[in-house]
C-alpha cells in the first residue's frame, strides 16, 4: 500500500506543474522553501532545489503517475532555463550515473569545468578518471566546436581528449594552425574534420601533416574557402584511403585546384561515397571523363556540383550514367539543357535531385526525368523560369514515391489546371512541401495540394497568397507538425488553425491589418506552443507593422495535483 503524500511534496508538485505550464514563471527558494517567482533563481539555489525535488521523488516513489508528472515537469523547466543545474551535479558520484545522464551533463560543461575535472571527481581511481575525462572532453569538443575558446585552453583540452577525439569542427576556432598541430600530435583516431578560411600557408602545413600520416583515419573532410590546390589533393588521395566524404566548397573563390587534382581524388579514394564541390567554378569536368573505366565508381552515393557551371552537359550525363549507386545529385546552376535526360539511362537508385537557375529546364525535361527516375523521393526546383503546370503535373502524377517538393521563383507555374478531386493512391507519400515566391501560383493550386495530400507533415509557404477558404481546407491537415506562413496575406483569420493539434513548430510573418498578436497568442495557448515575437516597424510608414512569431511545441504539462 502506498504511503500518503506529505503536504510539502504536494506543494512542490503543484509548483512544478504551474511553472512548467507558464514559461514566465520560475522556481526559486525563500527561507529554504520552494516558491514561484517571476525572477530566475540564482546559481547557488539550483542544487538545493534539486535536493528538494529528489526528496519529493522519494516520497512518491510508489505513485507511478505522480512520479511521471514530476519528471515531466522538471524536464520542461530544465530544458527551458534550468541548464545551470547540470553544472552543479555532485561530481563525486559521477561514476554512479548512467550513460544518458553523463551525455546530458557533458553537453553543458564549459572548458574551465572540464580542466578542473580531476579535483572534482575524488572517489574514482586514477585510471577511471583518465578514461572518463578523455571521453568527456572528446564529446564536448565534438558537439561544441563553434564556441570561442582561448587557444591555450583548447590545446589543453585536445591533449586531454587524445585518441578519444574523433570529430572536430574547427571552422570558427581562432589560431587554427595551433589547433591543427595539436590534433595531429594528440588525436590519431580523428575521423571527421571541418575547417574554413585557411590560407595557403596553413594548407601547405596541413598537406605536410597528411604526408606524415598524421590524419590517416579521416573519413570526412570539409574545407570551406580554404586554399586547396592540386598538391593538397594529391596528398589526400595518397594517404587518406578511408575517406568517405569530401567537401571542398567555395564562396569567396579561394580554391585553386584543377581537374588534375580532382582526378587524383576520384582515382585514389576508392571508398569515397560523397563528393561536394559547391562553388568550384574552375572545374571543367575533364576529371570525370575517365570514370567509365574506373572500377570503384560504384561506391559514390551523392555528388553536389552546385555552381560548377563550367562542366558541359555531356560530362554531367556521364556522371549519372556511371555512378549507378548514386542516390543524391545537386545540379544547382549547372548546364542542364532541355534534352538533358534523353541521354541518361534509367536509374532506380536516384532518390534526391536538386535544380536551380536552369533557364533551359522545360516541361519536356521533367517528363523525361520522371520516366528514368521512378524512385525519386525529393526534388527541388528554384528559378526554373521555363517550367509550367505541365511539367509540375508530370512530377506530381508520375513520381509515386515523392516525399518532398520544393518550388521557388518558378514564375510560369500557375496551378490552375490541377483538378481538386483527382485523387491518386500514391499521394499519401508526399509529406513535405516548400513553396516560395512563385508569383503566378494560384490559390486554386494550394487548395488542390491540401485536398489531395492529406499526410503533409511539413508545409512552408512564403509569399503565396491564401484565401480564407484555403485556410479552412488547411485546418483539415491535422497531421501537420511544421507550418510556416510568411506574408500569405489574403486571409483574415487564423482561428481555424486550432484544429492542428499535432503542430510542433509554427512560424508566422504577418501584419496586424489581417490578424493581431492577441489572435496569435490565443492560437499558441490552444496548441500549447511557446512563441517568440520579432516586431519590425517600417520607420517611414509607422502604421505598417510586420510581426514574426515563431514557436515550438511544449511538452504537455502535467495536471496539478489536487
Amino acid at each position: 500500500m502506498s504511503s500518503p503524500i506529505n503536504d510539502n511534496s504536494r506543494y512542490i508538485l503543484n509548483a512544478l506543474a504551474q511553472v512548467a505550464s507558464d514559461h514566465t514563471q520560475h522556481l526559486t527558494l525563500e527561507n529554504g522553501k520552494v516558491v514561484i517567482s517571476k525572477d530566475r533563481p540564482q546559481l547557488a539555489e539550483f542544487e538545493k532545489i534539486d535536493l528538494l525535488i529528489q526528496e519529493v521523488a522519494q516520497n512518491i516513489k510508489n505513485e507511478p503517475e505522480m512520479l511521471k508528472s514530476l519528471k515531466n515537469s522538471f524536464k520542461i523547466i530544465r530544458e527551458r532555463d534550468y541548464t545551470p543545474t547540470i553544472r552543479s551535479v555532485t561530481w563525486t558520484s559521477w561514476h554512479k550515473l548512467g550513460p544518458e545522464i553523463k551525455r546530458e551533463i557533458r553537453s553543458y560543461l564549459e572548458p574551465g569545468e572540464l580542466l578542473t575535472v580531476h579535483s572534482l571527481i575524488d572517489k574514482m581511481t586514477h585510471s577511471e578518471i583518465k578514461k572518463e575525462e578523455s571521453q568527456l572532453i572528446a564529446d564536448w569538443l565534438s558537439s561544441n566546436g563553434k564556441k570561442k575558446i582561448p587557444v591555450d585552453k583548447l590545446v589543453e583540452l585536445i591533449q586531454k581528449a587524445g585518441p578519444a577525439l574523433k570529430r572536430v569542427n574547427g571552422s570558427t576556432f581562432k589560431n587554427v594552425s595551433i589547433v591543427l598541430e595539436a590534433l595531429a600530435k594528440y588525436c590519431p583516431n580523428l575521423e571527421k574534420l571541418s575547417l574554413s578560411d585557411c590560407n595557403q600557408k596553413l594548407m601547405d602545413r596541413f598537406c605536410q601533416l597528411i604526408d606524415d600520416n598524421r590524419f590517416s583515419e579521416l573519413k570526412s573532410l570539409f574545407l570551406l574557402d580554404c586554399g586547396v590546390n592540386d598538391a593538397f589533393l594529391k596528398s589526400v588521395a595518397t594517404h587518406n584511403k578511408k575517406l568517405e566524404k569530401l567537401k571542398i566548397q567555395s564562396i569567396l573563390e579561394q580554391v585553386f585546384f584543377t581537374d588534375n587534382g580532382l582526378q587524383l581524388i576520384i582515382d585514389g579514394c576508392e571508398q569515397l561515397k560523397s563528393l561536394d564541390l559547391m562553388g568550384c567554378k574552375q572545374i571543367t569536368g575533364s576529371a570525370f571523363q575517365s570514370i567509365a573505366t574506373n572500377s570503384h565508381g560504384t561506391t559514390m552515393e551523392s555528388i553536389y556540383l552546385a555552381d560548377c557551371n563550367q562542366i558541359p552537359p555531356a560530362v554531367l550525363q556521364s556522371i549519372v550514367n556511371h555512378y549507378t549507386n548514386l542516390s543524391s545529385l545537386n545540379l544547382y546552376s549547372c548546364q542542364v539543357t532541355e534534352d538533358f535526360f534523353n541521354s541518361i539511362n534509367s536509374h532506380n537508385g536516384l532518390q534526391k535531385i536538386y535544380f536551380a537557375n536552369a533557364p533551359k529546364l522545360t516541361d519536356a525535361t521533367l517528363q523525361a526525368l520522371v520516366i528514368r527516375f521512378k524512385e525519386l523521393r525529393v526534388i527541388e526546383l528554384h528559378n526554373c523560369h521555363a517550367l509550367t503546370d505541365v511539367g509540375l503535373k508530370s512530377l506530381m502524377d508520375g513520381l509515386e514515391n515523392l516525399e518532398s517538393l520544393q518550388l521557388s521563383k518558378c514564375k510560369k507555374i500557375k496551378g490552375t489546371t490541377f483538378e481538386l478531386t483527382s485523387l491518386l493512391p500514391h499521394r499519401a507519400n508526399l509529406t513535405s512541401v516548400f513553396i516560395e515566391s512563385c508569383n503566378e501560383l494560384s490559390d486554386h493550386f494550394l487548395q488542390f495540394l491540401l485536398t489531395n495530400y492529406r499526410n503533409l507533415k511539413v508545409l512552408q509557404l512564403l509569399h503565396c497568397p491564401m484565401s480564407d477558404h484555403t485556410m479552412q481546407i488547411l485546418s483539415g491537415s491535422t497531421k501537420l507538425e511544421d507550418l510556416t506562413l510568411w506574408n500569405c496575406n489574403d486571409f483574415k483569420g487564423i482561428e481555424c488553425l486550432e484544429t492542428l493539434v499535432n503542430l510542433k513548430f509554427l512560424n508566422l510573418k504577418y501584419d496586424e491589418s489581417h490578424f493581431t498578436q492577441v489572435a496569435v497568442e490565443k492560437l499558441a495557448k490552444t496548441l500549447n506552443i511557446l512563441f517568440n515575437y520579432d516586431r519590425n516597424t517600417n520607420s517611414l510608414f509607422s502604421e505598417e507593422v510586420s510581426i514574426t512569431a515563431s514557436g515550438e511545441k511544449r511538452l504537455n504539462p502535467p495536471k496539478i495535483i489536487a
